[in-house]
């Protein structure tokens, strides 16, 4: 909360007001014709802001009025025109510079950029420096800027397919403003994802993948902004066959002759597709040869997502060696062995990488939300609308100097303002974090919002930070887009993004209220189930019974469920967001966004407690339902001298070893992370019986041990551990004691999770100290690898208890 009330003050604290040049009779001077859809571009999106159309003319104007001139840096003399004294000359692609001048008695603003996308940045920035209000256009007198992308490839990854939250639904027109959008702020760069099947639709799609693809290649071709595709090797092909190797060779001919405004093609290596390196690598220099036989000028990317440790070793030592010059650069992306430092130093030089860094998820994904609160983690799960300003801000910059080309994934417009971020600091990585919000918030909100905005973003990102019960900004935070929203109006009817952060604030408010009502629920249900000796086992239960179910007759929060429907109903009909499976939303799964769905989401312990109630209620021995219920009441005390860690839940892992730090490993490729299960089935959308403790674990991808640490043990005791296995990884580990007492050799994980308990050797507390580490097994599974098993260690519960 204090770095959120520092950014705003630095926000607030201004120098004088500068004078202001009066832009509103001004004309748009486009003299070179091919500028024009710049020009129109700079006209409509202050058209939008202001309701004032700005006339656009391919020549210089004779009267008083200022002009605002769009021309090529090449050009310059031919206008009058020089560059003032101490500005740098745009002779970059892409550069641009912008200033102010006199022309006799009139004023001229100067856009200028490098032959010819650099006018189109200019005219973008235009947009952020401009005063825009109701009929009123003005910018700074002072106005000097000239700049150069730190980065040649700035995009993301927006493609026309069923799986998105968002983009299936989209028309030309509004693939065309969020190019715009990204235009304004230095984007030049889109993937599409278009497959190989040809009619690939889903229920919101209007046209056919590749109908669409092409069509947006067209639009993006007409700014000379770049397209690139994604495509994997399908599953269903083996490469290692020559004929079906060279049949698919004749697939991608189909396909790339429907998109010959290609700029170049990625394909993965992994996570889609899981062709071994050795034999990628063969059939990608005989597609390069076919690629540029449809289409000349596109290049051809790869990467290494999920390579074993031997394929990125034979993947680099193929770079180095046989040098090829097929290849034009490599991708890192989610699911690649190393991080993007090792990356770039076992990549030759002469290759450059991009950065497909996941912006767009919350768990189970590249960068999740570092230590979240498992109420956020089931209520809001994978894609919800995550603003991340602070961690995204991070995580470019830690990696900038190593990777600065990128193009992200994502999967909706949940990431929005991630993806702002990244592209702006892919032209200048050090843009202040301030700038960029203020930026966003002018610019999609109105400038007298910028400030609000900027904070009320910041204030997202914080409420999920921490214990979700102990955060009292979430409150605040609501409060404070409820009065954006009402400062704005109407116009919340079509800013889709006040509804998704306004959305996303009375979310949060909801799942802080629910989880505290459900946890009393539980207390009370514990407390009902440790008087069964006085009352009977049976009344205990129905008592449990009764108090777990006390929701279903309270629903929490009521006030912000019907502004969370209210607020989903209007998504969807401006942006196209999908927030339920059902209809009318038809999200493509339930981890798709489809945060209505998950409003009733149980946030504690009651489909496992009932489901062990129906278990313990057969048992015929009344000692041993009273002992059945004695282990559910205290699931979690290990005992005098004992110790419990629920893994996974960052409120209550206290030895748990973190080799690294969140900042210096973001990904959590060498450092253990809390990954959280998804409770619902993807199919039939039903809900587990699985604890919560069971949903989340402690977590290490690849070959990372994981490790607990123990002190002020009892010297003079024994111990034994109790463990939980569980996890989509399903890993094979073992697990051993001060590094050199094996505790249990390699054991697959139990298909039900279910507490095991082993011996702790003496001698490796003797000391009062004990080093547990989980390892992976070496050997591969046997199921396709592309899949997440046997990626790392996972572990859920462990107590260590003291022999009595």
């Amino acid at each position: 909360m204090k770095r959120i009330i520092s950014i705003c003050l630095a926000m607030l604290a201004t120098v004088a007001a500068a004078a202001e040049i009066d832009l509103t009779n001004a004309t748009i001077v486009a003299p070179k014709s091919e500028h024009d859809v710049y020009a129109d571009f700079l006209a409509d999106e202050i058209e939008l802001r202001t309701g004032l159309r700005l006339p656009i003319s391919n020549k210089l104007p004779t009267g008083p009025d200022p002009m605002i001139l769009l021309v090529q840096s090449d050009a310059l003399n031919s206008f009058g025109v020089a560059l003032p004294d101490g500005l740098s000359a745009p002779d970059t692609k892409e550069a641009y510079a912008i200033w102010s001048q006199k022309t006799g008695s009139s004023t001229t603003i100067v856009l200028t950029g490098h032959p010819d996308r650099g006018v189109l940045f200019a005219a973008g920035r235009m947009i952020r420096l401009l005063h825009l209000a109701d009929k009123r256009i003005s910018i700074d007198e002072s106005v000097r800027i000239a700049t150069a992308p730190h980065a040649p490839i700035r995009g993301h990854q927006i493609g026309y397919r069923n799986t998105p939250n968002a983009y299936d639904a989209w028309s030309v027109a509004q693939y065309e403003q969020y190019l715009r959008d990204q235009a304004i702020f230095g984007g030049n760069a889109i993937e599409f994802t278009p497959s190989l099947a040809e009619h690939e639709r889903g229920p919101h799609m209007k046209k056919s993948t590749w109908e669409m693809t092409g069509e947006l290649i067209a639009l993006y071709d007409k700014y000379n902004l770049d397209s690139w595709i994604w495509q994997e090797i399908p599953t269903r092909v083996d490469l290692s066959d020559p004929r079906q190797a060279q049949e698919h060779l004749q697939d991608w001919r189909v396909l790339l002759n429907q998109f010959k405004g290609l700029d170049a093609v990625f394909v993965p290596g992994g996570d889609g597709g899981l062709t071994p390196a050795p034999i990628l690598m063969p059939f990608l220099e005989k597609l390069r040869p076919v690629i540029n036989e449809i289409i000349p000028n596109a290049t051809l990317w790869v990467s290494n997502q999920t390579f074993e440790f031997d394929e990125n070793d034979f993947l680099f030592d193929y770079l180095q060696k046989q040098k090829p010059k097929w290849l034009t650069g490599v991708v890192y992306g989610p699911w690649t062995k190393l991080d993007p430092i090792e990356m770039r130093e076992r990549t030759p030089s002469e290759y450059p990488i991009r950065y497909y860094g996941d912006i767009t998820h919350n768990v189970r994904c590249q960068y999740p939300i570092p230590e979240w609160d498992r109420a956020f983690a089931h209520g809001l799960n994978r894609e919800a609308p995550n603003p991340r300003p602070q961690d995204t801000y991070h995580i470019f910059n830690h990696y900038a100097k190593y990777i600065p080309n990128s193009i992200s994934y994502s999967e909706g417009v949940n990431d929005d303002l991630n993806k702002f971020i990244w592209t702006t600091l892919g032209w200048d990585p050090e843009t202040p974090l301030e700038t960029i919000l203020h930026d966003y918030g002018k610019v999609f909100f109105g400038e007298t919002e910028s400030d609000a905005v900027a904070q009320g973003l910041l204030m997202l990102e914080q409420n999920w930070r921490g214990p979700i019960a102990s955060n009292d900004g979430i409150a605040k935070t609501l409060d404070h887009w409820k009065n954006i929203a009402a400062r704005s109006g109407a116009k919340i009817e079509s800013n889709w993004r006040l509804q998704m952060y306004l959305m996303r604030a009375h979310y949060d408010a909801y799942l802080k209220i629910k989880v505290a009502q459900e946890m009393k629920y539980e207390t009370d249900a514990y407390k009902a189930l440790a008087r069964a000796k006085q009352d009977g086992v049976d009344k205990a239960i129905s008592a449990a019974r009764e108090s777990l179910a006390q929701i279903d007759g309270k629903k929490p929060a009521p006030e912000h469920r019907a502004e969370i429907e209210k607020l989903c109903a209007m998504l969807f009909k401006t942006i196209g967001m999908q927030l339920s499976v059902d209809p009318p939303y038809y999200a493509s799964g339930p981890e798709r966004g489809a945060v209505l769905d998950t409003l009733d989401y149980p946030l504690n312990n009651r489909r496992w407690l009932e489901k062990q109630f129906d278990e313990l209620l057969k048992l015929s021995d009344n000692a041993e339902r009273l002992a059945r219920i004695d282990s559910i009441v205290n699931w979690e005390n290990p005992g005098p001298g004992g110790f419990y860690d629920d893994l996974g839940n960052p409120q209550k892992q206290p030895r748990l070893v973190h080799q690294r730090e969140w900042k210096d490993d973001p990904g959590y490729v060498d450092s253990p992370q809390c990954e959280y299960g998804f409770g619902i089935d993807k199919v039939t959308r039903a809900i587990t019986n699985d604890r919560l403790s069971w949903l989340d674990q402690a977590t290490t991808l690849y070959k990372t041990p994981l490790r607990m640490h123990y002190d002020s043990l009892d010297k003079t005791k024994k111990y034994r551990i109790r463990v939980s296995y569980a996890g989509r990884f399903k890993p094979t580990m073992k697990l051993t004691a001060d590094g050199t007492h094996i505790v249990h050799d390699y054991l697959p994980q139990p298909e039900t999770p279910w507490p095991i308990e082993f011996e702790v050797p003496a001698e490796t507390t003797s000391d009062g100290i004990l080093d547990l580490e989980w390892q992976i097994s070496p050997d591969k599974p046997e199921e396709l690898r592309h899949r997440p098993l046997n990626r790392g260690c996972q572990v859920a519960e462990v107590w260590l208890i003291p022999n009595s």
